[in-house]
């Protein structure tokens, strides 16, 4: 749906989305490391340390985030600098890069909310969570504005990015109220 906007749009999404999974690493692993750690405590039988270690860990995601979307946004003009293209690709590349930075710890906690309920076994509700969000949320608003707008290119993809926010809430709510925590390791003698 980007695509419709332009051949320079799709070099600059190309490239920002590269350069943002280099940065993003840092709530990728935070996401495996609550799928660890959260897993454990459930194992083990503890369901209150693993709701603890959760939250923790969250937050140390968040602002982990917070730190590298500082770095991101600080090389944002940079980085574009390094590829062989036109200054109007730079110069959307830049603004994506931002774009992205801004929704990192918004991505981190969704992401990591994703992998506190795959600790737990809920792998339905995980799949409805991340490819389902996309096919029935993201996707379907992509291409209306696509389609549908004349909206440029940078608000076009902050209303997409927009949409993890709405994530964040929903799972926020899931993992507060604690239906994931669920030991798939149990003896069921």
């Amino acid at each position: 749906c980007y695509s419709i906007r332009g051949i320079e749009v799709v070099a600059a999404t190309n490239i920002s989305s590269t350069v943002g999974n280099l940065f993003n690493v840092v709530y990728f692993s935070m996401g495996a490391a609550i799928a660890i750690m959260c897993g454990q405590h459930m194992g083990a039988g503890e369901p209150e340390k693993a709701k603890t270690t959760v939250w923790r860990l969250l937050f140390l995601s968040i602002c982990s985030c917070l730190v590298v979307g500082s770095v991101l946004l600080s090389v944002s003009t940079l980085i574009p600098q390094i590829y062989n293209t036109t200054q109007t690709v730079r110069e959307i590349t830049t603004h994506l890069l931002w774009v992205l930075a801004l929704f990192m710890p918004f991505n981190a906690f969704c992401h990591g909310c994703y992998f506190a309920m795959r600790s737990g076994g809920k792998t339905i509700i995980t799949m409805i969570f991340d490819s389902g969000f996309i096919w029935v949320i993201s996707c379907p608003l992509a291409y209306v504005i696509a389609h549908h707008t004349n909206l440029g290119i940078i608000p076009f993809y902050i209303a997409i990015q927009s949409v993890e926010a709405f994530k964040s809430i929903i799972s926020g709510t899931l993992i507060k109220k604690g239906f994931w925590i669920n030991n798939i390791v149990e003896n069921k003698e």
